[in-house]
């Protein structure tokens, strides 16, 4: 029998044909899972003041800590969630006299329970305009002593703090070897750690927290945390899909010349409670 043959459909065109669908079922078997999650994250009983008051409980065990601080730092991981609502997002800027404060250990407390975190260490400036441009993580640099040298590598390092605490910040740059200009998009919650102290825009731009060495406590491992952060980060998560349309429409009707707290901008307007205890603390934070 002679074999049947129809033109235009090669070997090639079936498998490009197959691969295509197999990507359409995976797009939507993507998007029927963030249906079935998002119905989830509605569902789900919240109560922001018992979130906001289990995130401080977290990042106070097993470390000491200045008044305060775990109030803060509860603060920053619940506007990671949201920080796209607001126009600027505030860095937390940790520093010490000597190495051994807990300053990679807060990244590390951080990197556990907030959103797309990524902890860097040493990264060159190219690795970080892609990595914020693609994903908007948390980003979270240790060992930060780049950002206080001169040297073309700080330049560029510290114009991504610069320019990356405010909504809709781009830092234009070549590619291609000067064939392709691209703007990179800057704009993500940030922290740094460093010994010393830092200096310039970063002061005007961020919450600094100043460690000094503590008594002898257990060691900190990151899958301990994990675990611990696994439950508040479902939480976390319906706060983003429950209380995004409330942060929206307060952020659209805020006052042009009202300027925000600190805790306000940490994407908290919305838990008084959270603010009342904050604000003894005000006067200390680096103003925006």
């Amino acid at each position: 029998m002679a074999s049947l043959r129809i033109p235009g459909l090669t070997q090639e065109f079936a498998k490009e044909q197959v691969a295509a669908e197999r990507r359409t079922y995976r797009q939507q078997e993507v998007k029927a899972q963030q249906h079935v999650m998002r119905d989830q994250q509605l569902r789900l009983n919240l109560d922001l003041t018992a979130l906001i008051a289990e995130l401080e409980k977290y990042y106070s065990h097993r470390r000491e800590l200045p008044p305060n601080t775990a109030l803060i730092e509860a603060l920053f991981c619940l506007n990671s969630y949201v920080f796209d609502v607001s126009d600027t997002t505030p860095y937390l800027l940790y520093d010490s006299a000597t190495g051994g404060c807990g300053k990679s250990t807060a990244l590390e407390f951080h990197e556990a329970v907030c959103v797309r975190a990524y902890l860097a260490v040493d990264p060159s400036p190219a690795v970080v305009f892609r990595l914020i441009d693609r994903d908007q993580p948390t980003f979270f640099l240790d060992e930060a002593r780049v950002l206080s040298g001169t040297g073309d590598r700080a330049q560029e390092m510290l114009v991504i703090f610069d320019a990356g605490y405010k909504k809709g910040a781009v830092v234009p740059r070549c590619e291609d070897h000067g064939e392709t200009l691209r703007n990179f998009k800057v704009y993500c919650p940030k922290a740094a750690a460093m010994v010393g102290v830092f200096r310039g825009t970063l002061l005007d731009r961020g919450i600094v927290i100043h460690l000094t060495k503590s008594q002898e406590l257990p060691q900190t491992f990151l899958r301990v945390l994990r675990k611990e952060a696994a439950p508040i980060r479902k939480q976390l998560e319906a706060y983003a899909t429950q209380y995004r349309s409330a942060l929206e429409g307060l952020y659209e009707n805020q006052p042009d010349d009202r300027c925000l707290l600190s805790g306000e901008m940490l994407g908290c307007p919305i838990c008084p409670s959270a603010l009342t205890s904050l604000r003894g603390f005000e006067p200390s934070l680096s103003a925006m």
